[in-house]
């Protein structure tokens, strides 16, 4: 039987090579386009192109828009809610495809096939059962989805969505801190430390993509007086 340990990985997790995969598709799109974008040396755009069209663009390679099996368990199901936060970071591929977009290897034809790409994707986070799961998720899997959800309809320019997500990150942050700025979904994991700044980054990041509707979360307070400030200095 499979049991839960908290902070620790099944060792059968380290077989499978998506997630690694996943991180260094994240992390060569955005360097290769930050070196495009301050050198405008083509050599970058055309390895930035390569990777997010391998991973997102071409059918023979492309990943599925959706995450139907993501952190499935063995026995007991195919994929979780939970196995959401897995794509967390994706909003820097989102990132790198913006910086290319003058490029000789990044058409514009690319650009809108990757927004259908997140769109997709977008809907199942918000329509599917798994994706419902998540989103009610009250620690650090809910703040992560609001991120993922506010970029990929902002990117997508479904607006309307993202407004609304903010709206819900606003009440996951009521709930979510205590007063004094402290996580206490996060303190009660076996990981406290890695977990509350997890957290807080999601905050941030929730926070800087808010600013594209004109809505400012840094200097937001909750009924209740919670804000994120609070959370910077507690910690």
């Amino acid at each position: 039987p499979y049991i839960r340990k908290d902070g620790l990985r099944n060792p059968e997790y380290f077989e499978i090579t998506d997630s690694e995969e996943m991180d260094k598709v994240e992390d060569d799109a955005e360097i290769l386009a930050l070196a495009y974008y301050f050198t405008k040396n083509e050599k970058y755009a055309k390895w930035a192109s390569k990777v997010i069209k391998t991973w997102f663009l071409n059918s023979e390679t492309r990943q599925n828009p959706n995450l139907n099996f993501g952190q499935g368990i063995p026995g007991k199901n195919t994929g979780r809610g939970i196995g959401i936060i897995e794509t967390r970071a994706l909003f820097r591929v989102i990132d790198a495809a913006i910086l290319l977009q003058d490029s000789n290897s990044w058409s514009k034809k690319d650009h809108e096939a990757l927004k259908k790409w997140f769109s997709d994707y977008l809907t199942w986070l918000t329509d599917s059962p798994i994706g419902e799961d998540e989103a009610d998720e009250h620690n650090n899997h809910g703040t992560h989805y609001s991120v993922q959800v506010i970029a990929y309809a902002l990117f997508t320019n479904r607006t309307e969505i993202a407004l609304a997500e903010i709206e819900t990150f606003k009440n996951r942050m009521e709930s979510q801190l205590k007063l004094d700025g402290s996580q206490p979904f996060e303190l009660e994991r076996t990981k406290s430390w890695d977990y509350v700044n997890m957290n807080l980054d999601g905050y941030f990041i929730v926070a800087r993509l808010a600013e594209n509707c004109k809505v400012d979360l840094l200097r937001y307070e909750t009924k209740e007086g919670k804000n994120i400030k609070k959370c910077v200095d507690w910690l």
